[in-house]
């Protein structure tokens, strides 16, 4: 995955209507035989950043799923799709290993200083191992240490607006970042706000310690991985094992250290499953007296009675519709 130049691309729209009705898309350009801007009886379905060329092949996709399968045909689409992890933790918070990252050089191109949402470039393999750390129950958490603020080269603002495109990259390809810590001060800061040491900057553990703080990190079964001596020696000074990335492609480098006795407790991977108890013995069988059976009951014939008269039944009495009785003409005096 690689960054995309704005002027390559646009955020389009996404509409999507019934089984039989078409989607739409909206961005700053028309699409034939499409309406801009009008989506009658579509829901919205979400952002997508797309180059402009991938538009004009989608043709007549009448669905999004359709148009989405279209562009990968054309190759102009990537992608991959995903099993669902057989092994997530129910409860977000519970206590877990966590994987800590560099970013410069670890998980992006680092060409010094990197501030640049536009610049932004993934190394081979970074988006996949950050969603196999996720896969396995970690905590993914990202910690840099970013002089260039205090050299007054950008500014917190940059830094941040940097993180945010970072992770949006990482959610689009289904991975993401539990959170993240930066330190922007240095012995030799321009800026004098930032000369004062914090105790953040790598290789001081600061930024590791602070996250451990605020979550429930299992620190035995922990990672520090960096592509420089000063992420190592951050990740020990706090008392995790750490890695030195020197490779090509960090899921391939990641994948054994992840696996390799790191793995989220058993307990912390489904629901909870409830100690098993041994089954409670039956009760002893309660002894019953024997009853002895009643005698044999002759019942008593009732006396025989005379039938009763038959009543004579009485005339029935003519009546109207609306509950009022008529009589005969010959009761008419």
């Amino acid at each position: 995955m690689a960054a995309v130049a704005p002027s390559r691309a646009g955020v389009v729209a996404l509409y999507e209507g019934a089984a039989d009705a078409p989607f739409l898309l909206e961005d700053d350009r028309a699409l034939p035989g499409r309406r801009q801007g009008d989506a009658p009886n579509h829901g919205f379905a979400g952002l997508a950043l797309l180059e402009h060329h991938a538009l004009a092949g989608l043709g007549d996709a009448v669905t999004l799923a359709a148009a989405l399968r279209r562009l990968a045909e054309a190759g102009t689409l990537g992608g991959r799709i995903a099993p669902a992890p057989t092994r997530l933790p129910t409860d977000i918070r519970s206590p877990r290993p966590a994987l800590f990252l560099d970013r410069d050089g670890t998980l992006n191109v680092d060409y010094g200083y990197v501030y640049d949402p536009d610049r932004l470039v993934f190394l081979p393999g970074a988006a996949a191992a950050v969603k196999q750390a996720n896969d396995l129950g970690f905590y993914v958490f990202l910690v840099t240490n970013q002089s260039g603020v205090g050299r007054g080269y950008y500014t917190e603002t940059d830094v941040e607006r940097c993180n945010a495109t970072l992770q949006r990259h990482l959610r689009a390809f289904g991975a993401h970042l539990d959170d993240i810590r930066y330190c922007s001060d240095h012995p030799d800061a321009l800026i004098e706000a930032y000369r004062r040491p914090t105790g953040w900057r790598k290789p001081a553990p600061g930024m590791l310690i602070d996250l451990m703080e605020h979550w429930p990190v299992l620190r035995e079964k922990s990672l520090m991985v960096g592509d420089k001596d000063s992420d190592i020696g951050a990740g020990r000074a706090a008392g995790v094992d750490s890695a030195k990335f020197e490779g090509d492609d960090l899921c391939a480098f990641l994948g054994p250290l992840l696996l390799a006795e790191r793995a989220v407790p058993e307990p912390l991977a489904g629901a909870p499953d409830a100690a098993e108890e041994p089954e409670p013995e039956p009760p002893p069988p309660v002894a019953v007296a024997a009853v002895p059976a009643p005698a044999t009951f002759t019942p008593v014939p009732e006396p025989e009675r005379d039938p009763e008269p038959e009543m004579e039944p009485e005339p029935e009495k003519p009546v109207s519709r609306h509950g009022v009785a008529l009589f005969p003409p010959d009761h008419i005096l």
